[in-house]
């Protein structure tokens, strides 16, 4: 049995020395597929986030039809919540997960709609060609932030050379006052948006 025992171990490190990988043992990991993941800071009391919603269900929508690599994530901050009113959807912790970004990225202001993809770049969140190439920069493996920093809010296009040629921002549109669905325990109220 002893003798067995030494044969098997002597064959298997002969084998290991000469890159066998024993029977059963996992192959190498292959390089992880390149990814984006978009994440949205949003809240039911910002009039300007609607656009930036439809545009994340549209990249969401799109990657599913495509078959791409791309996790979309919507945030609702409570920094909005005033006068009695609160979102239902909204947590402190999206909040402080905002708020890290803004630190670690040097954003000057908390905003929404804002969107980060894949950690590494902020923009407005319903700058349609600004989301767009920023995913097909992670998917194609290059990464989310461009050489040139981070593009602050308000700057319609950021250069676009593409501008007017299907590359728009979502439109912003007043929905106008509408009655919110209360979440359970709160009290319904008419807000403008």
């Amino acid at each position: 049995m002893g003798r067995h025992r030494v044969l098997a171990r002597a064959l298997i490190a002969i084998a290991l020395a000469a890159g066998a990988a024993p029977a059963g043992a996992a192959a190498p990991a292959a390089a992880p597929a390149p990814f984006a993941v978009v994440e949205l800071f949003s809240s039911e009391g910002c009039s300007s986030c609607p656009p930036a919603e439809r545009l994340l269900a549209e990249i969401a929508a799109d990657a599913r039809r495509g078959g791409r690599n791309v996790l979309t994530l919507e945030f609702h901050v409570d920094y909005w919540n005033s006068g009695g009113w609160t979102d239902p959807f909204s947590a402190r912790a999206y909040t402080q997960r905002q708020e890290q970004y803004q630190r670690a990225l040097g954003e000057g202001t908390l905003y929404t709609p804002q969107m980060i993809v894949n950690g590494t770049y902020a923009f407005v969140g319903s700058d349609r060609c600004e989301v767009r190439r920023r995913v097909d920069a992670g998917l194609a493996g290059g990464g989310a932030r461009p050489s040139g920093g981070r593009v602050r809010p308000g700057s319609a296009h950021h250069g676009d050379p593409r501008r007017g040629r299907g590359c728009r921002p979502a439109k912003i549109q007043s929905a106008g006052p509408r009655s919110l669905i209360p979440h359970p325990g709160t009290q319904a109220k008419r807000r403008g948006r």
